[in-house]
């Protein structure tokens, strides 16, 4: 995809407007606009293109969906406001989000259509952490449970004693750990903050961002 594209949305769904990753949407006299944000000196390697194609996904299944669908995370993102001063969280935002994350999980699963049901109670999945030659290696204490997966996520440091943020950390894979195994990503040579969050694979729902520790490659 490149560049812009129409979007064709119903009637229950007048217009999009914001972003999303590195997608943007924007309302003209001809329809929904969705754009790619280009960003970085490469905009083309094969993760920033699989990371289009889920937002894509998302973003169709989200204008094709009925009345009673769209009302449905409508309802649920508006169940999901902490703030009752401020505005409810933006469906198609909600809905993306956990589309995405149940295309990061199983990239051929099928997008669901209707929220989840139930809250997600987050998984006891424990790992150690360390270091190999030219990769991050974390060591399985706990695996996950049935229908749970584990997102390991890296954030380079300039050293051991920098500060860490949430929001700076970086997806490098999901998949379901077992209790003794071993999880190996490989990085260049440098300080990294390991992290993990757990998933539930079948509505893409997550616990929060689980911090590890550091370690030198």
């Amino acid at each position: 995809m490149n560049g812009m594209a129409k979007l064709k949305t119903a009637a229950f769904a007048p217009g999009m407007t914001g972003s999303m990753s590195n997608l943007a949407f924007r309302e003209t006299r001809q329809g929904t606009q969705m754009m790619v944000r280009q960003a970085g000196r490469n905009p083309r390697t094969p993760a920033q293109e699989a990371a289009r194609d889920r937002m894509a996904r998302a973003s169709r299944a989200w204008v094709q969906m009925t009345v009673e669908q769209a009302e449905a995370w409508r309802v649920y993102a508006a169940s999901l406001a902490t703030n009752p001063l401020a505005a409810p969280p933006v469906a198609f935002n909600v809905f993306a989000s956990l589309a995405v994350r149940v295309l990061q999980a199983n990239p051929s699963a099928s997008i669901p259509l209707v929220p989840p049901s139930t809250p997600f109670g987050g998984d006891g999945v424990r790992a150690t952490v360390s270091a190999s030659a030219g990769g991050v290696v974390l060591n399985v204490l706990q695996g996950n449970s049935p229908g749970v997966v584990t997102e390991v996520l890296l954030q380079p440091l300039a050293s051991l004693h920098r500060a860490t943020y949430l929001e700076k950390y970086r997806s490098k894979g999901f998949s379901p750990w077992e209790a003794g195994g071993t999880v190996s990503v490989p990085v260049r040579a440098g300080v990294y903050a390991v992290a993990i969050r757990v998933v539930e694979a079948a509505t893409g729902q997550s616990g929060a961002i689980m911090e590890l520790g550091r370690v030198s490659v």
